[in-house]
């Protein structure tokens, strides 16, 4: 059978249905990928795909539904998965969505789910205890060279300093490097993120640490995270990537759970926020405006979830619980 997913959004996005994609494949389907220039990013030199279409983005919200009936028309294809929402909305609540505004009990109990999970529910793909959630990204040799280029003598540590919302930004992350780095000379750091996140490496010591903000693509930031020792980053497209690897990893999370990200995860020491210092937390909301959607922390104007509710100094104490167990 000749399967079309239709699939746009941010990196992770991507990196989250490539177990399914290897699971139709190993069905003995074709399958057939239409996405975006980030989701086309994700998934190039994957062997599971028959053929990656590059999706239109200029094509109207309202045009899609008939945009995929010619895809799916176009390359002959038998069924169409369109995972589009398939996270946003369904699971993590839209300000147009009446869940919305229930309360968190209840948005806990019934969207705290698994986001590579639900991937399969939402494609209407049965799955079991013998399904691997684990994803994958595919690199090429010129590729892998240039990552390793940036790893030094020593514990490589790989920071994420941005995520898809300013919500999952994390304001003791430039603390948490200049701690690091001041009581584990043998640590060397490599700082990712789009080209603002140099703004940020600005307040970065420069003793021990690579900045590569703007300057590498994320294909690069994802390879190096099979490379170091350790990730830590936000809830982002680099700690999707670092999944598909036995790397250790600290997730810092806010308005998202474990349960909801890095369940699948080898080598997991991610932090959920503290709902007794961020009693909104985890909120599973959509978050587009944060100055109009979440508390805000009087001290670093960012969400309370990211600020109060993961202090750097339980951050820095679970980076030294993951370097001293090297050990």
């Amino acid at each position: 059978m000749k399967i079309l997913i239709f699939r746009c959004g941010a990196f992770g996005d991507m990196v989250v249905v490539t177990p399914l994609i290897r699971h139709l494949h190993n069905q003995g389907h074709k399958v057939f990928v239409a996405t975006g220039e980030r989701g086309q990013q994700v998934l190039k030199n994957n062997p599971h795909l028959e053929k990656l279409i590059e999706h239109d983005e200029k094509v109207k919200n309202e045009l899609l539904g008939e945009h995929i009936d010619w895809l799916k028309r176009k390359y002959h294809c038998d069924r169409v998965i369109d995972l589009n929402e398939s996270i946003e909305v369904a699971l993590s609540q839209h300000p147009r969505s009446p869940s919305y505004k229930w309360p968190k009990q209840e948005r806990i109990a019934r969207f705290n789910r698994n986001f590579y999970e639900y991937c399969f529910e939402h494609a209407n793909e049965p799955w079991d205890d013998t399904v691997d959630f684990k994803p994958e990204l595919f690199f090429d040799d010129k590729e892998l060279e240039d990552a390793r280029k940036h790893l030094k003598p020593g514990y490589n540590v790989l920071i994420g300093l941005s995520g898809s919302g300013t919500n999952k930004t994390y304001p003791w992350m430039m603390d948490l490097c200049n701690t690091i780095q001041k009581n584990h000379p043998d640590v060397h750091l490599i700082t990712v993120g789009d080209i603002k996140c140099q703004l940020l490496e600005d307040a970065i010591d420069d003793v021990n640490v690579t900045k590569l903000s703007g300057n590498v693509s994320m294909r690069t930031s994802m390879a190096l995270t099979s490379m170091v020792n350790l990730v830590i980053s936000p809830d982002t497209g680099l700690i999707h990537a670092s999944g598909c690897y036995n790397t250790p990893k600290i997730c810092i999370l806010g308005h998202n759970t474990i349960e909801c990200i890095t369940k699948h995860f080898t080598n997991d020491y991610s932090l959920e926020a503290d709902e007794k210092l961020a009693p909104c937390s985890p909120c599973l909301l959509m978050i587009y405006s944060m100055e109009q959607q979440c508390p805000l922390s009087p001290v670093t104007n960012s969400s309370i979830c990211m600020a109060e509710g993961q202090p750097l100094d339980r951050t820095y104490e679970q980076f030294k619980r993951v370097y001293n167990a090297r050990l």
